[in-house]
């Protein structure tokens, strides 16, 4: 019995020395986040429409876990970036992560009641033409050196409504019009082709000529039924400078 009280002894004296577990583990826990570049911005997300991205988390191995989908053209803020498996990813918060090739910096809405630009209008000399830029939605006032005096945010048709070529600015024009068939109409048009078909004019009014608002925000898209619509100040100022026979051109 002596010899078996020492050992128990023994034992209980070793258990009550030694540790239960170390206290310096194997693979240390890392913040996902540590190595994160600052990069603040407000993100959209630019995939397939109709579709959405990856939103994941990330363990300290780097393994991701899907949380859900993302839809494009949704906005996010972005707090920054880090690699992953050698991609690159934007954090949205926290462990919130997605990639970043399928986000790119919102762009600002656009106010279609003020210029385009903060900066006085050109004032329109021999030479200076239109220039209507289908992929970029934009309208450019350049001269006949091909320098860009102004830059107007425009839409241009659907389904490539709008007709290429070169143009010239016709005498029709005027402060309003509605088109029946449609359901629309706008203010400030200034035709361009088949005197009174094709028109740069402001975004769409209703048949009370008030400005409608669902349209006007889809400015800087092509939503159009062939004319390039225009910010309200825009569309009045070539109505009121654009001189008849001036060249637009638009591709």
């Amino acid at each position: 019995m002596k010899v078996w009280k020492k050992v128990c002894l023994g034992l209980v004296a070793a258990l009550l020395l030694a540790p239960m577990w170390s206290t310096t583990p194997v693979h240390a826990a890392t913040p996902v986040t540590a190595g994160m570049v600052t990069q603040k911005f407000v993100g959209q997300v630019t995939y397939v429409p109709g579709y959405g991205i990856n939103l994941s988390s990330f363990n300290a191995q780097g393994k991701p876990t899907y949380l859900r989908k993302l839809a494009n053209a949704s906005k996010w803020q972005i707090k920054g970036y880090k690699n992953f498996s050698g991609k690159k990813y934007y954090n949205l918060g926290g462990n919130q992560w997605a990639e970043a090739r399928y986000i790119a910096p919102a762009t600002p809405a656009i106010n279609w009641m003020k210029p385009s630009e903060n900066k006085p209008y050109p004032k329109l000399q021999a030479g200076d033409y239109f220039s209507v830029s289908i992929a970029n939605q934009r309208v450019y006032v350049r001269n006949k050196k091909n320098q860009t005096l102004y830059t107007m945010y425009a839409s241009t048709g659907a389904n490539n409504g709008t007709p290429r070529g070169t143009f010239h600015i016709q005498a029709e024009r005027g402060y309003s019009f509605y088109n029946y068939a449609s359901g629309e109409g706008a203010h400030y048009w200034t035709s361009f082709l088949n005197h009174g078909e094709y028109l740069f004019h402001s975004v769409p009014v209703d048949i009370h000529g008030q400005y409608i608002p669902s349209e006007a925000k889809k400015l800087g898209t092509p939503v159009s039924h062939g004319c390039v619509r225009l910010p309200v100040p825009d569309a009045q100022w070539i109505m009121n400078n654009a001189r008849t026979g001036m060249v637009v051109v638009i591709a």
